[in-house]
Order: structure tokens, then sequence, then C-alpha cells
């Protein structure tokens, strides 16, 4: 059970902004809301788009290389289930990171974690490039997840930020939240289409490639301005500060499961696309190729943002059972006789993908207050990161035996999490 820690008093700080504070608390509280009350004016829409433009670059431009890193893998001399270890380094230092750097840019800048966190994850796939072993790969993956948690929560809290500032009625984020989510898949697609092009001459130049979005990104980030309410701190102690408000963020049970559910929602989707271009090379998909099976299965996902936004009236104890049904419908042909025609059925459940930030992601969001906007998106990753640490190895060690067996074991240790969801969610009315 954590206590508040009693803090003494210290000496007065006299300021014609601050006013005397007579403990360190008081300080920190009208300390934040001078540079909140003081901040120059500051175009919304305009710097709402950039927010948005900077989250497009940061997500598609992964997916310049992800259709073909299984090849690339395979070439350095790495089977399945070593691949499965570096993708789990990667989301166990997502883990470890995402709350604490979360915490650190709701208390003290989100700008300067965003953009270093780009910055780092250009420099890291300079490095992946050149990759020559598991090991290298291993070191790209943590350096790629700690990057990736420093600036992981930080598009979506400003996002949050910036559209209650023009609509305080949440309708604008939830409009912004949807048009986001389309925009992302549809750049992703394209990016992925890049890749293919590139992949004909390098795949390593394609990992370089990545950089370059990254680059962007970072670039546009320093011109947005760190607006948003900051957490005012109650120790002294980081460590002890970040606990304290991690229990004040998780403190409702019903973003408790709303945080469980994400996670099950936004994991069900990925483990299977590690067997994507296993399955494709398998029935005869030339390399360079294998980028169409991707592009079909994110190209549906805006028709499940769609579907989402449209039945985002739903029940969210219902909401979490469409993706896993979607999912599991799309892979019981592939897993039973796979072909040619059943791995394109299988690219079906790309439109699961495209549903999962519009159902349960945004009321997260709408529950928490504006301070501790980052923190409780990067809480929902690190669960889902929590999950996925496990599901991963397990799933790529049967995928070592045969590719198809990725989605058997993804569809098997799925649905008993999603009715575990689908219980608690039902038993609380709000829901």
């Amino acid at each position: 059970m954590l206590r508040k820690e009693q803090t003494t008093a210290i000496p007065a700080i006299i300021d014609k902004n601050l006013g005397a504070a007579k403990t360190y608390q008081e300080h920190e509280s009208m300390r934040n809301k001078r540079k909140y009350t003081q901040m120059p004016q500051i175009n919304y829409h305009r710097t709402l788009n950039i927010i948005i433009i900077e989250s497009i670059f940061t997500y598609s431009g992964l997916f310049l290389c992800v259709p073909v890193m299984t090849v690339f893998w395979n070439s350095i001399g790495m089977n399945q289930f070593m691949i499965g270890v570096s993708q789990m380094m990667c989301a166990a230092t997502l883990f470890l990171f995402d709350v604490p750097m979360g915490y650190f840019a709701d208390r003290f800048s989100r700008k300067a974690l965003n953009v270093i966190g780009d910055i780092g994850i250009m420099a890291t796939f300079i490095f992946y490039a050149f990759a020559r072993n598991f090991w290298m790969v291993v070191a790209g993956e943590i350096l790629c997840g700690l990057f990736m948690a420093m600036s992981g929560g930080v598009d979506r809290a400003f996002l949050k930020i910036y559209s209650d500032k023009i609509d305080s009625t949440g309708g604008l984020f939830e409009q912004k939240t949807a048009q986001l989510a389309i925009c992302q898949i549809i750049s992703m697609c394209l990016a992925i289409v890049i890749g293919m092009v590139i992949t004909k001459y390098s795949i390593r130049l394609v990992i370089f490639s990545v950089s370059i979005p990254f680059f962007v990104a970072a670039v546009l980030a320093l011109t947005v301005k760190d607006i948003g309410e900051k957490i005012a701190a109650k120790h002294a102690n980081h460590v002890k500060d970040m606990l304290v408000n991690l229990k004040c963020v998780m403190k409702k049970a019903e973003i408790k499961w709303l945080v469980y559910s994400y996670a099950i929602g936004f994991e069900v989707t990925h483990p299977i696309i590690w067997a994507l271009t296993p399955l494709m090379t398998m029935v005869g998909v030339p390399v360079w190729l294998v980028g169409i099976g991707w592009i079909i299965w994110y190209g549906l996902a805006p028709f499940g943002a769609m579907i989402a936004n449209k039945t985002a009236h739903l029940q969210t104890s219902t909401q979490v059972f469409i993706p896993l049904a979607i999912v599991t419908l799309a892979s019981i042909p592939a897993i039973m006789l796979p072909n040619l025609t059943t791995i394109w059925l299988f690219s079906l459940s790309g439109m699961a993908f495209g549903m999962v930030n519009i159902y349960i992601m945004p009321k997260i969001q709408r529950k928490t207050e504006e301070k501790h906007q980052t923190t409780v998106v990067s809480i929902a990753s690190s669960a889902a990161r929590l999950i996925y640490i496990p599901i991963v190895l397990i799933t790529n060690y049967f995928g070592n035996i045969e590719p198809q067996y990725i989605l058997l074991a993804t569809v098997i240790i799925f649905a008993p999490l999603t009715l575990l969801a689908w219980v608690k969610l039902t038993s609380n009315p709000n829901h």
C-alpha cells in the first residue's frame, strides 16, 4: 500500500509571479500553473495538423522495412524462435521504460521526450542496417524499444490536449483519432510499396531508409509547443512520485479493465504478422512481392477503422470480441490448408487491426485527466507489451515447426484472455 510521503516546509520562495510557496507540492503546482497560463498565443488548428502529420511519419516509417525483416533475419542466420527472442527483447524494453518515460513526459516535458525519441529511432535504424548477427539485432531491438518508449505516448497526449483546446466536448478528439488511424494506415500501405521497390536493390538499404521519416518527424516535433497541464510533484524522489501518480491513474477499476481490454485487442493482431511473410514465401511468393500481402492486410485496416467508427455505440464488452472473431475466421483456412488462396484470405484479418485504437483507447483517454495523458497511454502500451512478451516466444516456438502454427497458437491463447475481458466489462454498467 503506497502512502503519501510527508514533506517538510521549505523556505518561502519569493517571486512576483509565484508568490510564497509554503511546501514543495505547492511550489511545484504554482510553478506549473504559471507556465500553463503564461503560454504565448498558439494556432491550435495548425499545431494539431502538425501533430497528425508527425504521427503519420513515425507510424508508417517503420513499415518501409517490416514486410522483409523476416527475410533479412533469416539471411543472417536467425530462425523463427530467434526472431521471437529478438522481438521479446524489444517488447521487454518497452515494458520497462514505457511508464517511466510517460511519467517524465507528463512531469517535465512531452516535447523533449518526443524529439529525443524520434532522433534515437532514426539513429537506431542506421545502426540496424549494418547488423551482421543475432546479437547486433538484439542490440538494435533494445535501442528501438528504449526510444519508442520515450515518444510512444506523446503524440496521443498532444492529440487529446490540442483537440480539447478547440472543442472541450471531446467530439473533435474522437473525430481526429479516427482520421489519424485511417491516414496512418493509408500512409503505411504507401510505405510498404516504397519499401518493395527499394528491396529489389537492397534489403539493408530499405532498413536504412527508415531513418528518413523519423528525421522529418523530429523536425516537426520541434515546432509543437508543450502545452497542457503537467503533473505537480508530490515527492522530491522521482521514483516515489511516479508510483504515486501511477496509483492515481489506475485507482478506478473501470480504467484497469479498459487498459486490459486495449492490450488484448491490440496484441491479438501482433504475433500473427510474423507469420505472414514465412507463409507467403512457403507457398511460392517471391520475396520482393511479399509486400503485396502486407498491403492487403494493412489496406483493409481503414475499413476496420470505419466499421469501428460506425459501431462505437456498442458496449465495450461486445467490441472487445470483434477483433478476435475476425482473426479466428480469417486464420482457420490458412491453418488447415495453407496455399495461395488461403494466405490471401488470411489477409482479411487486417480489418481487426484497424478497429483497436478506435474502440478502446479514446475511452481510456476520456476517463483520464489532462495531466496524466501520456502516462495512461504508456500504461496501456506497457500492459500490451507484458502480454506480448511471453506470447511472441510461444507462438514463434510453434512457428519454428510450421508457420501456420503461429496463427493456431494465437487463437488458442487469446480466446480465454478475451473471455476474461468480456466478463469483467459486462459486470461494469459504465461500459
